[in-house]
């Protein structure tokens, strides 16, 4: 799969395989999220690119400013991608924001069913100022045209939502409506990387096929999964009811643009910050950061030295020169699709 570019602008970008949309009968919309360093503005490689391209073309759209799609202009992307929809079978599939905008995606197009793992219900600090993640990205959106999801989930679509038990993203389980279209699937311990879970597992593939195909169950993949994963109840809805203040339904271009510069130049600057502050640790000191960062994200202490200790043992049974050639020779060896393919593994494994 080659994908190509079809629009950009200063917020947004998609991308799709032009030969496989011009034949397709099946579209999957891949939404990308934060990206796998959000103070990277380079690193947001598409996501679900081998799980999604199985059940369809795909068009993969990236929400470059990061903005749960407040600042992305979606009209612009329908008179894009219009020519490849039409008359199609329409479906989409996101992580974190990418789960947001899928769900977000069904008020804009004709999507029968949406997949989201750990999709946001709001970002707006007035709909839910529990949350307190992200806060940078949520100071940095200039107008809010989507505060929330409240109005964007209809009766006549499918919505199959994945989420860990992780207490934040709890808060926005349950505020999806409790609805016969509206699926909440819980899973004991997969913490806000449940893609990543599931992967593992190696269910991703199966899940995603069969929420397409409309047959989706988790007891038909018990043997697999395990006991503890499980449905939440419809009766478990706390949608939020409140209405932000007024604000900006659009951002002017020119603002966004300056915003989007002052964004390279800031996280340049935290780059070389934080470079600097790695160059003076010492090993040792560098794995326990590492280690609290693990665990503060939710996962044990005991799997984070099983982490760094892997990490040693790699590290000990060659040199380094040894390494560089060896992915040196890989990356020679790697066809195009096939690094675009790594990259988008590699993001779904560090969510």
């Amino acid at each position: 799969m080659k994908l190509e570019l079809l629009y950009k602008d200063d917020a947004v970008e998609v991308s799709g395989d032009k030969a496989l949309l011009a034949n397709a009968k099946k579209i999957m919309f891949s939404f990308t999220g934060i990206g796998v360093n959000r103070l990277k503005a380079e690193t947001q490689p598409p996501e679900f690119v081998g799980t999604a391209s199985g059940q369809g073309a795909l068009i993969v759209i990236t929400d470059l400013s990061r903005s749960w799609g407040n600042h992305v202009d979606w009209s612009a992307i329908d008179a894009a991608v219009r020519p490849y929809i039409e008359g199609r079978s329409l479906y989409s599939i996101g992580n974190s924001m990418g789960g947001f905008l899928s769900v977000l995606a069904t008020s804009i197009w004709p999507i029968s069913t949406a997949i989201a793992f750990v999709p946001q219900y709001s970002l707006h600090p007035e709909v839910l100022p529990q949350e307190e993640r992200w806060q940078t990205l949520r100071k940095g959106i200039l107008a809010w045209p989507y505060p929330s999801l409240a109005g964007h989930i209809h009766a006549d679509r499918t919505y199959h939502l994945f989420f860990g038990d992780f207490a934040p993203d709890m808060v926005h389980a349950r505020c999806f409506p409790g609805a016969p279209n509206v699926h909440r699937y819980i899973f004991p311990g997969a913490q806000h990387g449940i893609a990543g879970h599931l992967k593992q597992a190696g269910v991703l593939n199966d899940f995603v096929s069969a929420c397409v195909n409309g047959s989706f169950e988790l007891d038909a993949f018990r043997d697999r999964i395990g006991p503890e994963p499980y449905a939440m109840s419809q009766d478990i809805a706390a949608t939020p009811t409140v209405v932000p203040s007024e604000a900006p339904q659009q951002v002017a271009p020119e603002a966004l643009r300056e915003k989007l510069a002052h964004d390279r130049v800031e996280a340049e600057r935290r780059r070389s910050r934080r470079d600097s502050r790695k160059a003076s640790l010492s090993r040792e000191e560098r794995e326990s950061r590492w280690a609290e960062r693990f665990m503060r994200a939710g996962g044990s202490e005991e799997k984070a030295r099983e982490r760094l200790d892997e990490r040693s043992n790699r590290g000990s049974q060659r040199s380094s020169a040894e390494r560089d050639a060896r992915r040196a020779q890989r990356r020679q060896d790697m066809s195009p699709e096939d690094r675009e393919a790594r990259r988008a593994r590699r993001a779904e494994r560090r969510r």
